[in-house]
C-alpha cells in the first residue's frame, strides 16, 4: 500500500522542477513575452522568498519581461506578502503609489 506513496520532498523537488521548466518554455511563447513588453504601466511585483506556491523565479520571469516592473522580494515571507509582512508591503505600495502618481 505505501509503495505508490511520493515521498514529500521527492514530491515538493518534482512540482518545483516543472514550475521551472514551465517558466522556461514561457520564454519561447513570443506571444506573450510581446504582450508583456507591450505594458507600459509602472508595475510593482511583491514577492515572498520563502513562496512555494509562486517561487520568486516566476516574479523575476516578469520583471524581466514587464519594462516598467519593480521586483520587491521580501525576506523571511511566504506566499501571502501582504498578511505576513503588512509593514514592509504597504511601505512598498505607498512609495511606489506616490512615485507612480507625480509621473
Amino acid at each position: 500500500m505505501t509503495k505508490n506513496i511520493i515521498p514529500f520532498a521527492r514530491a515538493q523537488r518534482s512540482v518545483k522542477e516543472v514550475v521551472e521548466k514551465f517558466y522556461q518554455e514561457l520564454d519561447e511563447i513570443e506571444e506573450i513575452v510581446a504582450l508583456l513588453r507591450g505594458l507600459t504601466q509602472p508595475t510593482s511585483l511583491i514577492w515572498g522568498e520563502q513562496d512555494r506556491i509562486l517561487p520568486p523565479v516566476q516574479g523575476q520571469w516578469m520583471k524581466a519581461h514587464l519594462p516598467r516592473a519593480e521586483f520587491h522580494l521580501l525576506p523571511e515571507v511566504g506566499h501571502a506578502p501582504q498578511e505576513e509582512a503588512p509593514g514592509p508591503v504597504n511601505k512598498i505600495i505607498i512609495d511606489f503609489l506616490r512615485r507612480s502618481l507625480k509621473n
